[in-house]
């Protein structure tokens, strides 16, 4: 028996988790792939400080694993609020996102609008076929800001305020050759990982067979995420997506795991061994 599960956060919770990051505060970091809070960055001139308080996320393209079909574009939700410390924003006279990928020496432009309380959030789309991989999203702005009589420009130019991934999605599927024993008894661990491909320039994408790459096996409690998974050893597809590996039969749940990388999701499955809740 094999459990399909995958580690996708859904474009519907983006909103909503971009809304309450915005509520968060945070001190300036080091924007990384993997920073979670919202990033600020400041301007200082004549005593007034001009903050913009900045979240992004990247997108996973996913597809129907059961034929090719069109894949919807990349989606970068994003969310900036601006604010001052010693004075109060009078107008905003440039404003614009930066988009550009790792490598690439080509940036992309977006102008963007604030609302009265000087926030804004909304998504960017880059077409299905773009390169996956790591991305600068970076802000440009230029506000006026007022402080009694005092009338100072700030300017915020930052080409990397924060970084998303882009990728696209993998799935796997398993199955133990002996599900119904459970004291050790030998047996063969079998499956396949195959990964989104999207044709240029039709954006149809389909699963195709993804060999060399690294499988973690893990013996795992339940068959949910938070189940408790002991890593047991590593395997690699071959030409054709396969792996084979021999395992010693335990009750519980085979946990396989395809590593991923900057390009593709890590994806995952669970094939049972002896008895299971059917609840």
């Amino acid at each position: 028996m094999s459990i399909i599960r995958n580690g996708l956060t859904r474009k519907a919770l983006a909103g909503t988790a971009l809304a309450a990051l915005l509520l968060v505060g945070g001190a300036v970091a080091v924007p990384t792939a993997a920073t979670a809070a919202p990033v600020i960055v400041t301007d200082e001139v004549n005593g007034t400080v001009f903050r913009a308080k900045v979240e992004a996320l990247g997108d996973v393209l996913i597809g129907n694993t059961k034929k090719p079909t069109q894949i919807a574009p990349f989606d970068i939700r994003y969310s900036v609020a601006l604010g001052t410390e010693g004075g109060i924003v009078t107008d905003v006279s440039t404003a614009q996102l930066t988009l550009q990928r790792v490598g690439s020496t080509s940036t992309r432009r977006y102008p963007v609008s604030f609302d009265d309380g000087l926030r804004i959030w909304g998504g960017i789309e880059l077409p299905p076929t773009s390169v996956p991989g790591k991305y600068d999203v970076g802000l440009e702005v230029t506000a006026t800001v007022k402080r009694g009589s005092q009338v100072t420009t700030h300017t915020v130019d930052v080409p990397r305020v924060k970084q998303v991934l882009l990728r696209r999605d993998t799935i796997v599927r398993a199955e133990i050759s002996n599900p119904d024993d459970t004291h050790g008894e030998p047996g063969t661990l079998t499956g396949q990982v195959k990964r989104l491909r999207v044709q240029y320039p039709t954006g149809i994408g389909s699963y195709n067979m993804a060999g060399g790459v690294t499988v973690r096996i893990y013996h795992a409690t339940g068959p949910f995420d938070g189940d408790k998974a002991t890593y047991v050893k590593s395997v690699k597809t071959n030409g054709a997506g396969q792996f084979t590996t021999t395992v010693r039969a335990k009750a519980g749940y085979w946990k396989i795991v395809p590593v991923g990388n900057d390009q593709y999701v890590w994806g995952h499955t669970f094939a049972s061994q002896g008895p299971t809740c059917s609840c």
